[in-house]
């Protein structure tokens, strides 16, 4: 069949200085519409918003992995709050919905799983979190250092509870003029 995959990113839409994201993929083994919003300056202070509505679908057969498959759909909001001239803090609500569907020859923890929760599902969580960017360049850096952490906590009024912490570090150093290291790690 035929496969549609594009994506389009653009930082100064329209010379807003609004950024806007969208992706497509049509595969018979994975299905992605996603559209990602936002505005850097909602105030004057320099608050952002982010805006985010998607659906994905994967059937993990098609790729020779499992006999499930599950689609997802999905919408956030997240505000960036800027406290100095390198950090700022995020704060942030999102909404998911899943769907899982199985197969006699599904594996036994997927199985389990459908049959301790139920194959749909729904979530609201929050996030909040914490970035530092000090590089010297955005597209190109040669210097500097870029971090983040995020604690997500599903709240307990919808069907699922969890939560995810993550880090992310990266550090960079010039070489030379064509040379720049960099360290980057993920948690």
């Amino acid at each position: 069949g035929i496969i549609l995959t594009a994506g389009l990113s653009q930082q100064n839409l329209f010379g807003s200085g609004n950024a806007m994201a969208l992706e497509v993929n049509t595969s018979k083994s994975n299905t992605v519409f996603s559209i990602t919003h936002t505005d850097p300056y909602v105030s004057v202070e320099g608050i952002s918003r982010t805006i985010e509505l998607y659906y994905r679908d994967s059937d993990l057969a098609e790729l020779g992995l499992s006999s499930v498959g599950y689609s997802t759909r999905g919408a956030g909001l997240v505000y960036g709050i800027p406290f100095t001239e390198f950090d700022r803090v995020f704060l942030g609500l999102r909404y998911e919905g899943t769907q899982i569907d199985l197969t006699p020859y599904s594996p036994p923890r997927w199985v389990q799983y459908v049959e301790d929760f139920g194959d749909k599902s729904h979530s609201l969580a929050t996030t909040a979190g914490w970035s530092s960017d000090s590089r010297d360049s955005l597209l190109f850096p040669t210097r500097g250092r870029v971090q983040s952490a995020f604690a997500e906590v599903a709240l307990p009024v919808l069907d699922l509870e969890y939560y995810r912490l993550t880090y992310r570090f990266q550090q960079y150093w010039p070489v030379s003029s064509f040379i720049t290291l960099a360290f980057n790690t993920e948690l």
